[in-house]
């Protein structure tokens, strides 16, 4: 599974849609796909009544998340996008690529993948060591092994857990019963998130915060409407379109 944008962080997009060639990337196809979807399908009253009960509640939060994104998340990202070198940009991603290769490798041995776990644990060894603490993306460039981002919420749903409703998270945002305890979880076994020293923690999620926010500053501009709803049935789908494809992958590989 590829990167989706599920970090702890002052605020989180709603989606990283992932290409079928299993790469890290966004894929601006799967981006229009997703979108298109959303238009042709959403049932507002239906969607409500079966996977947002909490609507009364969550509109409010959301709310609250917009404001303090439009207020300090936002700028701040928007600065750190225009004015930050671009070799810079990349050392800073591999650098929390590498620390959620550690959270990655936790939850492939949960679901009892030992082979990807030993793809992700050789990443960690590799990037820590000759990629200069994780600066260099060695691993990938050079021996060819992928990145993933198996987080908790997809263990649960290995394990058969239900998303449960949807939820909107204070600071985080969008989310599911599912996938916010996920992402509770994956924080406690992140060592820069779980770290005493509270420099190395709030340092890592304020440049987390940062990178992720300035990662999804252009699909801003594709909301339209009802941004709670646009947000809300684009996560959904988004959710969706992993599960599916994770499906596929795994009757794939067995074939």
């Amino acid at each position: 599974m590829k990167q989706p944008m599920t970090n702890p962080a002052l605020t989180r997009i709603c989606f990283a849609p992932r290409n079928l060639g299993r790469s890290a990337s966004p894929n601006f196809a799967v981006l229009v796909a997703v979108i298109l979807s959303i238009f042709l399908s959403m049932n507002t009253t239906q969607a409500a009544e079966t996977v947002d009960p909490f609507e009364s509640i969550n509109r409010p939060i959301h709310k609250f998340n917009r404001v303090i994104d439009k207020l300090f998340v936002k700028p701040f990202a928007t600065t750190y996008a225009n004015l930050t070198p671009r070799f810079v940009k990349t050392g800073i991603r591999n650098v929390l690529s590498n620390v959620d290769d550690i959270v990655v490798t936790v939850n492939d041995v949960l679901q009892g993948d030992l082979q990807q776990a030993g793809t992700d644990l050789g990443r960690v060894a590799i990037n820590s060591t000759l990629g200069l603490g994780g600066l260099i993306d060695v691993a990938d460039d050079v021996f060819q092994l992928e990145k993933h981002d198996d987080g908790f919420g997809q263990t649960l749903a290995h394990w058969g857990v239900e998303r449960g409703p949807y939820v909107v998270l204070p600071l985080l945002g969008p989310s599911t019963l599912r996938e916010g305890t996920g992402t509770f979880f994956d924080a406690l076994v992140n060592p820069a998130i779980a770290s005493e020293e509270s420099a190395i923690r709030d340092s890592y999620v304020s440049v987390n915060t940062l990178n992720t926010r300035a990662k999804y500053l252009t699909f801003d501009e594709l909301i339209v409407g009802d941004d709670y709803l646009f947000i809300r049935e684009m996560y959904l789908q988004n959710l969706e379109f992993k599960e599916t494809e994770d499906s596929q992958w795994i009757a794939f590989e067995e074939f």
